[in-house]
């Protein structure tokens, strides 16, 4: 689908319409696919219009999956400096900025901080040992 193009004043933009592609933007899938038709718009010269009018929904997988991935192509200031927002509910937004705010917050760690890694598999190991107790239990193993 080819999106709008427009001028505001000086800057060329291009409109990209999320509502092109259904009223919920709610699945990983729909997200990548989504993401594959955004990313050639943002290597050329104009500013992104990303148009979320008509959206019903949109899930924090789909925002990370169609937005907060780009972070791992592009540096957030320049995300910033090609894409526009508009036409969200306030809910909208907050998956969308709680998806690139997650995803920042990965690569920033990413690198060497192995500690939350550890922590995380430690967390995750008394988890399943807890499961593994209550399991016991109703089968009158303990």
């Amino acid at each position: 689908m080819r999106p709008d193009s427009k001028n505001y004043g000086n800057v060329p933009m291009i409109v990209f319409k999320f509502s092109n592609y259904g009223d919920s933007m709610g699945t990983r899938l729909l997200g990548a696919k989504i993401r594959a038709d955004l990313r050639p718009l943002l290597d050329g010269d104009e500013k992104v219009v990303l148009d979320f009018s008509g959206i019903d929904t949109v899930t924090n997988s789909f925002a990370d999956e169609c937005i907060a991935k780009l972070l791992l192509e592009m540096p957030l200031e320049q995300l910033k400096a090609k894409t526009t927002f508009t036409g969200f509910t306030p809910m909208i937004e907050r998956s969308i900025l709680t998806a690139l705010k997650r995803r920042q917050m990965q690569i920033n760690n990413a690198p060497g901080d192995l500690s939350r890694a550890i922590t995380l598999d430690a967390t995750l190991e008394r988890i399943k040992d807890g499961m593994s107790k209550i399991i016991d239990r109703k089968e009158g193993k303990i």
